[in-house]
């Protein structure tokens, strides 16, 4: 990308860094930044080709194919969800995926205290059918044209998603975004459009909502109320709203009790890699030894006094918030996570430090 804006070659580049280091990346830093400027003024703006790869998804097994975007690309990314920030904010507050402070732990805690109420009996759950790869492009752009009036965002978006295969690609930065914001629309019709009218006894109309709560995890759905004709009305009008938006809802989804007859928790909802029941947590079976896997290793090589390495200590120390919100006292104690969690954490912590420095050094020779 420096060759491209500079004019000069990559040997020529790489000569500079490897004698001056990275300072002398600076101004091709600057020139690069100046280049994307005048391209986007221009609206001059041209990548390469996407590559694609067959990737099987760890938590599910299914096969994803992943877009794999040139760096150039991924900027623009950057620049066009920074743009639409503003646009995003029609994003639900409980649509838990890829946005910032709203992840696995805001929807479980959300979910947990929705729970409490003895009135909440029935949920039920679908997801979206291939859900990036499905979406369609022009009904996305129809979308944003309503509410974005920025004609050069509009072209930049439009030439950034043109690039993709088909529908969105799964492994761009912009397209969770947009995932997220072209779904809900559907979050807020079952917010603001899914109810039934009561006649009371004294000829009042009331407006009943069928679903008192939802959460979507990416294109996983989960809605809780009090009624169970009312769920199994709000998930066909689900699955109208998105064959509406040309999306296609799974056969496969499901309405069920959280509250049984007998003295236990009810029926689990399971969803974000946990199960969760009205009164306590598990982790989800196969995210379960994956995190058993992780611990075992790294504990393994604290009794050998051996280095963690960096990818397995970051691993371990990601795996801290399912287990702290979740009932796992038992894999805790015989794992002794605490101890391995403050190994790891050294080392993350060093190889921060070692960056750190480098960026220090970096700004000083700037």
């Amino acid at each position: 990308m420096f060759s491209e804006y500079s004019g000069l070659s990559k040997d020529f580049i790489k000569r500079a860094f490897e004698e001056f280091g990275i300072k002398a990346l600076r101004p091709f830093a600057e020139t690069a930044v100046d280049g994307i400027r005048e391209e986007l003024i221009q609206n001059k703006i041209k990548f390469k080709p996407i590559w694609y790869k067959e990737k099987i998804d760890a938590s599910s097994q299914k096969v994803r194919r992943i877009g794999i975007q040139n760096i150039k690309q991924q900027i623009y990314d950057y620049i066009a969800v920074e743009a639409m920030k503003d646009f995003l904010k029609r994003i639900g507050e409980y649509q838990c995926a890829a946005l910032k402070h709203k992840g696995q732990s805001y929807g479980i805690k959300a979910i947990k205290k929705w729970l409490r109420n003895k009135n909440i009996r029935y949920a039920g759950q679908c997801d979206i059918k291939k859900c990036y790869p499905s979406i369609d492009r022009e009904k996305v752009m129809e979308f944003l044209r309503k509410y974005i009036k920025n004609e050069p965002l509009l072209n930049l978006i439009a030439l950034l998603i043109g690039t993709f295969e088909t529908g969105l690609s799964i492994g761009s930065y912009l397209s969770q975004y947009l995932c997220n914001v072209f779904l809900s629309q559907i979050y807020h019709e079952i917010a603001e459009r899914m109810y039934r009218i009561r006649k009371k006894r004294n000829g009042i109309m009331e407006r009943i909502k069928l679903v008192l709560h939802q959460l979507f995890y990416m294109d996983d759905i989960l809605i809780l109320g009090t009624n169970a004709k009312d769920i199994h009305k709000a998930m066909k009008l689900i699955t109208q709203k998105a064959e509406e938006l040309g999306l296609k809802i799974k056969d496969n989804w499901i309405v069920f009790t959280t509250v049984m007859k007998r003295k236990d928790d009810g029926h689990f909802i399971d969803i974000m890699g946990v199960r969760i029941y009205r009164h306590h947590i598990t982790i989800r079976q196969r995210v379960f030894l994956r995190v058993r896997r992780a611990y075992k290793k790294a504990q393994a090589l604290i009794k050998q006094k051996k280095k963690i390495p960096l990818w397995l200590a970051r691993k371990c120390a990601s795996y801290k918030g399912i287990l702290d919100h979740t009932n796992s006292q038992k894999i805790k104690k015989k794992y002794q996570t605490a101890q391995t969690i403050k190994v790891c954490k050294g080392v993350v912590s060093h190889e921060s430090k070692i960056r750190q420095k480098a960026k220090q050094s970096y700004r000083e020779a700037a």
